[in-house]
């Protein structure tokens, strides 16, 4: 696995549970050929079709399990977060293993302090940011895809929770009947290009962190020997690549721990975590607390925030003192490049100092004052920019 961890909880039992299988939609067709395109909302590398039903060449994806009006979706997003305060173990939620993976510090997109805000309502829930969306209306197509090129059945599968713990649950995406492991949990992902750098070698379980938490989650909650993470990076078959996570019990027994202790510690008791030090802390501090006083009000420091204060600023000033020496050792890199070289290969991998394109910027508010605003008198308030010369060191 990416890193190795520290086990210490028994593993689980979980029971199976039958799905029904997928249509088979794209008998007689070819949606797989050069030129195919899904249209969605402008998100990603798709295009904007208007209101309604996206399509694949006049495939209707509905027909392959997305809802036209999003009822299942919305009734799905109701049971997950349907948490009474008054009655907090009454609820029909459960903490997924997106949940989870940011419960025990691996996820970068969101933390402990965030999932509890969420379901606590104390900040607006995401369920609809671009990334979602392409990943939600791309799913049916992307798992059509998969088995397409492997030829394994592919089949829906629907929640699954904890048989001891009911606040705890799995939403997986489908399953395939691999030739050597049989049936085993699939989860499709959907990616920018980019996100690329964070994947290793096809076939292996060198992917994020988070991904590794929810496809060993998910193979324990389903009782199947592994998880194939089928990723998008884009819609050519060969951007669309197959990693594969074995169940680890070891490590599914850790998960659940720290999920138990969430719920028993902080959730169900109303007791807020801590916020840590990601942006996803920052961000919902910011979301919790979006305004300030108009005049001065005063807190005074208790003993014990005393003392965070007093660490806070031994940390900020090593973290200035570190930022000082990183951008000498940073100043000497630029240094040895000069005008002539905008790449320099080390030992640690390349790293780049490139000039980014020009880009142009409209005094619009000269135009607003000037009678008349036709073309020739906006180009006449147009200045081209030079693009700023960044330094971006090699991942890692």
């Amino acid at each position: 696995m990416k890193d190795e961890f520290d086990f210490s909880v028994p593993s689980l039992q979980i029971t199976n549970i039958e799905a029904a299988p997928i249509t088979e939609v794209f008998q007689g067709i070819d949606p797989f050929s050069s030129g195919a395109v899904v249209q969605v909302s402008n998100i990603g590398e798709v295009t904007h079709c208007g209101f309604g039903v996206p399509t694949v060449k006049g495939l209707n994806l509905s027909d392959i399990g997305i809802p036209s009006q999003d009822e299942d979706y919305e009734a799905w997003l109701q049971e997950r977060y349907n948490f009474d305060e008054a009655a907090p173990n009454s609820g029909t939620f459960f903490l997924g293993a997106t949940d989870l993976s940011a419960i025990m510090g691996l996820n970068p997109y969101s933390s402990a302090l965030s999932v509890y805000s969420t379901y606590r309502d104390l900040i607006a829930k995401k369920v609809c940011t671009d990334a979602m969306m392409r990943g939600k209306l791309m799913e049916g197509y992307i798992a059509k895809v998969f088995e397409y090129i492997y030829g394994w059945p592919v089949r829906k599968r629907n929640t699954i929770r904890h048989p001891e713990y009911y606040h705890l649950g799995v939403s997986p995406d489908y399953e395939t009947l691999h030739p050597e492991y049989g049936w085993v949990s699939l989860e499709i992902k959907s990616h920018e290009f980019y996100v690329r750098r964070e994947y290793g070698e096809e076939w292996t379980d060198d992917i994020p962190h988070r991904e590794i938490i929810q496809a060993v989650w998910q193979a324990e909650m389903m009782d199947v020997p592994a998880t194939i993470v089928f990723v998008a990076f884009g819609m050519s078959f060969k951007d669309m690549k197959p990693y594969l996570v074995m169940r680890t019990p070891e490590l599914a027994a850790k998960i659940q721990e720290a999920g138990v202790n969430f719920l028993n510690n902080h959730l169900l008791p109303g007791i807020p975590p801590p916020p840590g030090g990601t942006k996803a802390d920052e961000d919902t501090i910011k979301a919790l607390y979006p305004t300030a006083p108009r005049t001065d009000s005063v807190l005074m420091a208790t003993d014990t925030i005393n003392e965070v204060a007093e660490q806070f600023m031994v940390a900020d000033k090593e973290a200035d003192e570190a930022r000082v020496k990183a951008d000498a050792l940073k100043n000497q890199l630029k240094d040895v490049m000069g005008e002539n070289y905008n790449i320099l290969k080390t030992s640690c991998g390349p790293f780049t100092w490139k000039q980014n394109k020009d880009s142009q910027k409209t005094d619009w508010e000269a135009v607003a004052k000037s009678l008349g605003a036709t073309a020739e008198l906006v180009a006449k308030y147009t200045k081209t920019t030079p693009g700023i010369k960044q330094f971006r060191p090699p991942k890692g």
